[in-house]
């Protein structure tokens, strides 16, 4: 079981780094925070369904997919901007990084068993992320057009 506090170390870590990539992707400055915001919000769901609710990896992944889509889409409508600029940073903490690494380390290896186990358990965790942004990206843009109040209260320049 996860305490508060390390969830809220992995989050804002979620955040951190989410930010940090928006720099090497060249993401505008001024959407440096809502991008970071992105991340964090997407590592915060995942965290909740793993350690929480005990949902397995792929289903997780789905599930804050989910909330890293809705919430780019969200900054989207609200900064006037495309929301991939939010969405694809903002889905870097939940890639399938380690199982792919672990899939190939252990075809180096020569443990068969072990590669596909990992290498099945990344390309599902793949397509639930897949699924998850296609499934938000297909809900009308005027559902979220409600975020464009927020823009009169935001008072940066475009």
């Amino acid at each position: 079981m996860i305490t508060w506090n390390e969830m809220l170390i992995q989050v804002l870590a979620g955040f951190v780094g989410t930010y940090a990539f928006s720099l090497t992707y060249s993401v505008s400055p001024r959407h440096f925070f809502f991008a970071g915001l992105t991340g964090g919000i997407g590592w915060a769901a995942y965290l909740v369904c793993f350690k929480i609710f005990g949902f397995g990896a792929v289903i997780s992944n789905f599930i804050s997919t989910l909330f890293i889509a809705t919430s780019a889409r969200c900054f989207a409508v609200w900064r006037r901007c495309p929301s991939m600029i939010f969405l694809i940073p903002g889905l870097f903490p939940i890639v399938p990084g380690a199982g792919i690494y672990w899939s190939f380390y252990y075809l180096f290896v020569n443990n068969l068993d072990k590669s596909l186990e990992f290498g099945l358990l990344a390309i599902k965790s793949a397509m639930a992320i897949v699924l998850g942004i296609v499934l938000i990206h297909e809900i009308p843009q005027k559902v979220f057009s409600v975020f464009k109040v927020f823009h009169r209260f935001s008072k940066t320049k475009a």
